[in-house]
């Protein structure tokens, strides 16, 4: 998989188990590219390692939630 200006590759893809979510093994050249492309998938994707990278992406989402649970600055 190209992205514009972030590189990435799946290695591995597992068949669908019963719960419909499919495993795969996604290799990226930078982990905050990585958090960045995962982040944007919300709800459709969850990290399972490496435990690093799930981290980030838990953190980042707390931050998002956080701010959109605050008034908006421009209203």
């Amino acid at each position: 998989m190209t992205y514009p200006g972030r590189f990435s590759r799946i290695e591995q893809i597992a068949a669908a188990g019963n719960s419909g979510w499919t495993t795969l093994v996604m290799r990226f050249d930078v982990e905050a590219e990585a958090c960045e492309y995962l982040l944007g998938l919300g709800d459709q994707i969850e990290v399972l390692e490496p435990i690093t990278l799930r981290t980030k992406v838990a953190e980042q989402a707390a931050r998002v939630i956080a701010l959109y649970r605050q008034p908006s600055a421009t209203a």
